[in-house]
Order: structure tokens, then sequence, then C-alpha cells
């Protein structure tokens, strides 16, 4: 800036960049092109407010008084950009800036979280008399850069209202689509970034000035601003990342319908939903991101893009990356064993931060199923909430923090966990919360117990080679199921199970019982008895494949009687057989007589997301036939 040989004028020039560099910067891009139409709108802001009231006549005095003449002076210096480029709804070219390079985006923000004014005056350090000092003001630059961000995104909001609807030269509509939102959020006007982000009208606008594509990228962006606005987790299921994929998705299926025969829209309609699954996955809610996989392969075979081609293929990765496989203990010598990647020799002293990346499954980490559970140990007034662990691609793999004993998710506190305490090959490992007591409960001697059990469920140890293991029993260590788990999805899902033989599943409720083929003079129908074997859980929706058993069922020291194991999708030779009951249940025969297909363990009630397991007790949530 030493190009600007009034010291003032030089200060004034520094000052509208570095609100450029801040007010235009996004999270996904550090330095977007930007309209001139809607830099004006900044800088004509700044320059009416009482931050610059005394500074901007040195620019007068200095021969620049036009918004154009400071952009070529700083096209001129160097510092910024500069190109013409019509887009889709403009009649002309039109000029578009860029900061030049990463490293004066970088002074943009230095100069940003230092300068402090007040009435046009910079705010100068009691101690030395001096404006940005860097000895007194240096803790409290990320609080001056929070408040003149703050500031600036007020002004230009402001500005922007002020000309709405007024005659004006100024390419509003570029404005309007492209950072009204993000200032909006920045400004701290949470209600109204909210109404915006699920407006159909604007999302019709963003679409017709940017093209599918790039307004799905440009929206996930600004929701990522809205997240860190609210100081919330951004993977938590409270997010509003999750509301907005699901409005995105329920307009991008409309639009579809209206899309025949144009290839470069579907294309491009296929591959946001490609982004909304990915985003997806990082709030473990994999059924709908499967879907929404599914749907994109669907538009994509519609245009003749065949799996051979490099997006069809990167769809196709994208729906095996959904198919997850539950976290289970297994035998040190099992080959579906689980292995850190991120592990060190002095592991037993603990390890903060550390991600659950595989070295065994490269590409792929521990990841937390959808959805949380609640689980309340029937007869002891005591409950935790749990979620399931699988595989899944490492861009979610879980970040844990491990003191030695134990091993807890640091986002969200959960504690690594046996499930209901059992132990054995096949029990799945979970992440579950603090224990819930009841207040009659404190000083019962049974529920003391209990809890001692579950603590005992959640050590958990790592061996310098990366494999976890049960501290209590260290014969075995985390792996993963084989097969892929199955859980509830959508009725109207691409994905349902359908079973093959659905009407012999409904003639099988009408075989009788044992002790009534007396009470009926038909042989035929007691002959029919006596050589029923049940109805394989054979699939039409996935041909060849049938529902099996995790494992041999599990029994644990909480619940006794209560047994249970996790229900798969495998080969038809290890198929289960079943019947339908006279309550509609669909309850097993042959090894596993006596058990039931159920949507929850114990008395959970079905919810999307939720595995279908197999239990000895029917219950509210055992899975009927539909």
């Amino acid at each position: 800036f030493s190009f600007i040989t009034d010291e003032t004028a030089s200060f004034a020039l520094k000052f509208l960049f570095s609100a450029f560099a801040i007010v235009f910067h996004r999270d996904d891009i550090l330095r977007p092109w930007v309209n001139l139409d809607v830099v004006k709108i900044l800088w004509k802001a700044l320059l009416r407010s009482s931050d610059m009231s005394k500074v901007k006549q040195s620019l007068v005095k200095y021969k620049i008084t036009r918004i154009e003449d400071m952009a070529d002076i700083m096209s001129l210096m160097g510092i910024l950009d500069r190109k013409y480029l019509r887009t889709k709804n403009q009649s002309k070219q039109e000029i578009y800036l860029r900061i030049h390079h990463d490293l004066m985006w970088d002074f943009g923000l230095f100069f940003s979280s230092r300068i402090s004014m007040n009435g046009g005056e910079l705010i100068k350090c009691d101690q030395h008399g001096i404006a940005c000092c860097d000895i007194c003001f240096a803790d409290s630059r990320d609080m001056i850069l929070v408040r003149n961000t703050k500031k600036w995104n007020i002004l230009i909001v402001k500005q922007f209202k002020s000309i709405v609807g007024s005659e004006t030269n100024v390419n509003l509509e570029a404005y309007r689509v492209n950072w009204y939102p993000l200032h909006i959020i920045n400004s701290g006007s949470h209600y109204e970034a909210s109404a915006i982000l699920k407006c159909e009208d604007f999302l019709n606008s963003k679409i017709q000035e940017n093209g599918i594509e790039s307004c799905v990228r440009s929206m996930l962006s600004f929701v990522q601003s809205y997240e860190k606005s609210l100081n919330c987790n951004p993977f938590s299921d409270e997010s509003p990342m999750i509301s907005v994929i699901y409005f995105i998705h329920r307009y991008l299926s409309n639009l579809n319908a209206s899309l025949e025969g144009n290839t470069i829209f579907i294309k491009e309609a296929a591959q946001s939903l490609v982004f909304l699954g990915i985003e997806l996955q990082k709030f473990a809610i994999w059924s709908k991101s499967l879907d929404l996989f599914i749907e994109a392969l669907y538009l994509l075979r519609s245009i003749n893009y065949d799996d051979n081609h490099p997006i069809t293929a990167h769809v196709l990765r994208r729906i095996d990356s959904c198919v997850l496989r539950n976290v289970v203990m297994v035998a040190r010598n099992s080959p579906n064993k689980l292995r850190l990647k991120h592990v060190g020799p002095n592991i037993s002293q603990g390890h903060k931060h550390l991600s659950l990346e595989l070295s065994s499954h490269p590409g792929f980490g521990i990841v937390r199923c959808e959805g949380t559970r609640n689980l309340t140990i029937p007869g002891k007034n005591i409950s935790y909430d749990f979620i399931f662990l699988a595989v899944g691609l490492k861009d979610s793999a879980i970040i844990v923090n491990y003191d030695g004993q134990s091993i807890q998710n640091e986002s969200c506190g959960r504690l690594f966990y046996s499930t209901l305490a059992s132990s054995g090959e096949g029990v799945p490992v979970i992440m579950r919360s603090q224990i819930q007591i009841g207040s009659d409960s404190q000083n019962n001697e049974e529920i003391k117990n209990a809890i001692n059990i579950i603590h005992g469920a959640s050590l958990f140890s790592i061996d310098p080679d990366g494999f976890i293991y049960p501290t209590t029993d260290p014969h075995l260590c985390l792996g993963i199921y084989p097969h892929p788990s199955v859980y509830l999805v959508d009725c109207e899902s691409p994905n349902r199970a359908i079973f093959k033989f659905t009407s012999d599943l409904l003639d099988s409720k009408r075989v009788p019982a044992k002790d009534k083929c007396k009470q009926f003079e038909n042989e035929v129908q007691a002959h029919n008895y006596e050589d029923f074997d049940g109805v394989k859980l054979e699939l039409s929706s996935h041909p060849g494949m049938g529902l099996m058993a995790f494992s041999d069922m599990l029994d644990t020291p909480l619940v006794p009687g209560y047994k249970y194991t996790g229900l798969a999708m495998g080969s038809l030779e290890n198929t289960l057989s079943v019947k339908l009951n006279e309550k509609n249940q669909i309850e097993l025969i042959g090894k596993y007589k006596g058990i039931y297909l159920c949507s929850g363990v114990l008395d959970q009630k079905p919810k999307l997301g939720r595995f279908v397991i197999l239990s000895n007790i029917p219950n509210p949530s055992t899975t009927q036939l539909l």
C-alpha cells in the first residue's frame, strides 16, 4: 500500500481491502470472485459509516472518488485480480474481483483483527497511546476481529435493504443469491437466516443464477457458517444442516420430474444428490444418504451413463460406503478384526484426540450408526442412551480420548461398552452415555451390582499394535460382522427389503397349532403342520440373499433370561425360517424356535435407522408383517 504516498489515504484503502477480505470469505472458498456491483454495496456502506467519516476525505484529495477508482488502484497494486464474466442471467459482461494471493488475504485478516475504531478515530491503548498496539491489544485480537466482522456484515445488509426496490444500476440479484444469506448469518440475524435457507423462492433463484450443482455447494457452505454462528456441534442431531438437506432434496425431487431429456441439468441434479448424501453421512444418517445415492444412480442411468462412467463409478462407491458392518467382539485370530491406524508405542499411557481410522481397512474407520437409543434395564430403574458402532468411510471416523482404561467419544462423552454387558464373540460394541439412576434406587444393593457390571463392561484397552479389546476378555478384540446389518428404512425407500415368499408367510399363519390339530377332521391340515418347516426369509429385492442371525443367542447378566442377537443379510444357505403367529409377529422356527424379529433391544419403539434384532422376548417393538 506504499503505492499511495498519503498515509491517511493508504490507511483508507487498507481498511476497505480488509473489509473486502473478511466480508467476502466463505468457508469453502478462501478467495472467491465477487461481482463489482456487490463490492460497491459494501464499500459505499463503509464510506458512509462513522468509522470512515474522517479518513474518506483523504481519498477525495487523492482524486479517488469512485468505487471503480478504488478497485482500479488495488488491481494496479496487484492485490486484487480482475476478470470479465457474463453469467446465465446477465446480458453483458460484468467485472469480477478476487484477492490475488492467500498471503494478501492473510494481511486482510491481520489488519481486521487490529483495527478498532470509534467515531472515525482509531482507539489507542492507554499505556503507550498507540493504535493497533501489539503489546496491549495482543489478547484482544480475536474479539476485535469478531466485532469488526459483525459490524461490517450489518452495514452491508443495511445498505442492501436500503436500495432494494430503488432505481439503481447495481446488480442486486448477484448479491441476493450469492452473499445475502451469509451476511445475514454473520450479522447475527439467525431467525431470518433460517427462513432464507428454507425458502423455495430463494433456492429457485439461486439455481437460476448459479446452476444446480454450484447452488447446492454454496447452500451447504451457508449452513456450515450458520452452525458456527450458533456455536452448535457441527455433527450433532440438532444441527440445522439436516433439515436444510431434507428441504433441498425435496426441491430437487420435484424438479427432477421436469428435467426429462435435459442431460446437463440431470447430471448436475445427480451430483447434487451425492453432495447431500455425503453431508448426511457426517451425521451418521446412513439410511437416508443411501436413498440419495440410489436416486442419483437412477438419474445417471436415465441419461445413459453406464457403470464405467467416472461419475457413476463414484456414486457406486458411495452406495457401497453405506453398507455398514457392525462392530462386534471377535476372536484374536479372526480375519475380521479391526486395527487402528494412528497408534504409537506409548498408547497404554493414554491418547487425546485419537482418530479411529483403520489400517486394517484402508480408507475406513469406526463410525457411529444412525440415531440415539435409550435403554431402561427392566426392574432396576437405571437407564442410559447408546449408539451402535460400525465401519464406514474414514471421513466419518469417530475422534476419541483414551485414558488407558476406557474409550470416550470426544464430542459427546459416550463410552465404549459391550451391549447389555454381554461377553463373547458376536456381542455388538456400542457407545453409552452416563448411567441415569432413579431417585428411589440410589442405595439399592441390586442396583449397585448392576452398575458395577455396566462399568466393568465399559473397560477397554488399546495395545501398541492398534487392536482394541475388552479388558476383562483379552482373548477377544473389536472386529466386524462380515455381513451387512438390517435396519429400518422408510416404507418408500428404494433400499427396503422385500420378502420373496410373502404369500407363503401369510399362509403360515393359518397352519394350526399342534395341540389343535385333533380338532380338525381334515387330515391334510394335520399333515401340513407336521411337515411345516417354515418360510425362508429369502429376499426378492436382493436376489440370492436372505436374512440370517449374527451369532448364537447371547445372554446378558443385566436381564436374566433375556437372549438376543443381531440380524444381517447373507447367503441363502444360512437364511432363517419363520412363521407368522396369531399376533401377526414373525417368529423363528428350527434352531431359533421361540425367537422373534424385533426392531430394537427390549422395549424400544420402531424408529428410522434402528437395527432389527432377534430376541426371545416379544414386546411392542416386535416386527410385524405389513
